[in-house]
């Protein structure tokens, strides 16, 4: 299991000559697995056994069932959910949307030490949530608290390969306003690659669109969704309020919607980000 996770490229198939540095891996895996109990598997396995049961949504709005994984059981569930309703409806895209919050112990306190210093400049916004939606099914992935129960369950510190195989599927399309931005913070705070990315903001300028905001997207193409503005924005709190999922979940939506309009006035190929092409094998 752990040679998989270390070194997925030996897995090509044919047969090789073991190394050392290969046997001292599987060594220490083995190690691990008895000292933690974590069965035998290969690659990401493990996880399997986490997505049996049934996921009740949380709330629901204009016939699109709305799901909240803060574990990773709800995780692999409310996937198992999305990937079901994109093969039942024959769809390539889902809405994408990502929410930020600085949270408040990063935040400097106003006392006579930090008056000399003070500054404008706020800490850097931590990802706290991630959106997909397809028609009729919304998932919002509460990733920390996600990340955190796999560490404490598994003792490992990967994302199961549902989720990396499902980001990193450049046939189904994550479409959204700047939805590039959103793909680059969780390469960058959780190593999770997004491929098959779709910037709706670009697309509208490329058509003459004046204003490439959600909200003027959304009236243009009268998808029947007005986006909440939604001010004291509490994503890391330890329950997420029924107008804060709404808000959250309406963004996902919205943006699986207007591409869905879009889709007819547009050569899509040239507008991916980044690009689909076959990569160069070594």
């Amino acid at each position: 299991m752990f040679r998989s996770l270390i070194y997925p490229w030996f897995r090509r198939g044919g047969s090789c000559k073991r190394c050392p540095l290969d046997q001292t891996v599987d060594k220490l895996g083995l190690a691990v697995q008895k000292k933690f109990q974590i069965p035998h598997t290969r690659g990401y396995t493990l996880f399997r056994g986490f997505e049996d049961g049934a996921l009740e949504p949380n709330c629901t709005y204009d016939g699109v069932k709305i799901y909240v994984a803060s574990t990773l059981p709800e995780l692999l569930i409310s996937l198992k959910y999305l990937q079901a309703s994109l093969k039942k409806h024959k769809l390539t895209h889902v809405g994408f949307d990502t929410e930020k919050e600085t949270l408040s112990e990063d935040i400097p306190k106003k006392d006579s030490l930090y008056k000399q210093f003070e500054t404008t400049k706020l800490p850097p916004k931590k990802l706290a949530l991630v959106q997909f939606a397809t028609k009729d099914v919304c998932i919002l992935i509460r990733i920390p608290l996600v990340f955190k129960d796999i560490q404490d369950t598994t003792k490992l510190f990967v994302f199961p390969s549902e989720l990396r195989a499902f980001l990193e599927n450049e046939k189904i399309l994550k479409v959204g306003v700047s939805a590039s931005w959103d793909s680059h913070a969780l390469k960058a705070e959780y190593k999770l690659l997004t491929r098959g990315v779709v910037n709706l903001d670009r697309i509208a300028k490329s058509l003459g669109h004046g204003t490439t905001s959600l909200k003027s997207l959304c009236i243009r193409y009268q998808v029947g969704i007005n986006p909440l503005d939604l001010r004291h924005k509490q994503w890391f709190q330890k329950e997420l309020s029924e107008r804060s999922i709404l808000y959250a979940a309406k963004d996902a939506i919205a943006g699986y919607r207007v591409y869905s309009s879009m889709k007819d006035q547009m050569d899509h190929k040239d507008l991916i980000f980044p690009s689909v092409r076959k990569r160069r094998r070594k």
